[in-house]
């Protein structure tokens, strides 16, 4: 295998690398949002994190569009 193709294969690497980790990020985000939905940075947060039509639209932060009776 040449560096050209060696070069590639490694990009492809990181990319995919990249991608797993933002994907994580955001699953961590938009669970740590649903935990402190009463706030308005989890609202905010879980929107961007989940970026559904009910989140965007009511920015309850809840998946259901329900607001969390504990709060």
């Amino acid at each position: 295998m040449n560096n050209k193709a060696l070069l590639g294969v490694f990009a492809i690497l990181i990319t995919t690398i990249g991608a797993v980790a933002f994907a994580g990020l955001t699953i961590i985000s938009s669970a740590t949002a649903q935990e402190y939905n009463g706030t308005a940075t989890g609202n905010l947060t879980m929107g961007a994190a989940n970026m559904t039509d009910t989140n965007m639209t009511n920015g309850t932060g809840n998946i259901s569009g329900v607001e969390d009776p504990d709060f």
